[in-house]
């Protein structure tokens, strides 16, 4: 939806500036690259990481796969975690999820209402009350949810989603301690085929 491109003009001293602007993302080889390997782990029940510069857009595309979810995929979960909270507000990934959100209920044929619309957490669907008088919820009922595990590396121990992205991971004290206590609750999950 809404990018952040950097335009760089040449200063007489050799000096590069950068401006921000906004508007549709290019879309680059990396970035079919990317979503191929993320399908094609999924595919096989595999889990991944990637190494990347800063400011290639992997917040928006961490975003993007979790609305693409919330909108196409019904009971789905999308979780999003960073260390700090910081980087899940403002400028960080539910911003981006709310901004795209918006986007696509403004634009397209996908709107959903929301059960829950809170700054980490959206639910979409609707309540409808039965011929009884209880209200009871309807709809896709998908998810996405923003975790920040700071005051608990344990946050996401048993947390089962279509998708987790780890965001702004260079500021994990303990990463892999983290990723290995959610990674065991999804290898516990069993898979029928049915």
């Amino acid at each position: 939806v809404s990018q952040s491109r950097y335009c760089h003009e040449l200063q007489d001293e050799g000096n590069v500036k950068g401006d921000r602007s906004h508007g549709f993302p290019f879309f680059w080889d990396g970035d079919y690259d990317f979503f191929h390997y993320v399908e094609e782990g999924e595919n096989k029940g595999l889990f991944g990481d990637v190494d990347k510069v800063r400011g290639s857009g992997f917040s928006w595309k961490g975003a993007a796969m979790a609305n693409r979810n919330y909108f196409l995929i019904p009971r789905s979960k999308s979780y999003l975690v960073v260390y700090d909270k910081q980087f899940l507000l403002g400028d960080g990934i539910m911003t981006k999820v709310s901004s795209q959100m918006d986007f696509i209920d403004e634009n397209t044929g996908w709107s959903k209402r929301r059960l829950i619309d809170q700054d980490l957490h959206k639910k979409s669907g609707y309540t409808v009350k039965t011929p009884t008088g209880a209200w009871i919820e309807k709809g896709f009922k998908s998810e996405i949810i923003g975790v920040s595990i700071a005051d608990d590396p344990n946050k996401m121990r048993g947390k089962r989603g279509k998708l987790i992205v780890y965001d702004e991971a260079g500021a994990f004290p303990k990463l892999y301690r983290v990723w290995g206590t959610s990674i065991a609750s999804r290898r516990s999950d069993i898979v029928t085929g049915k």
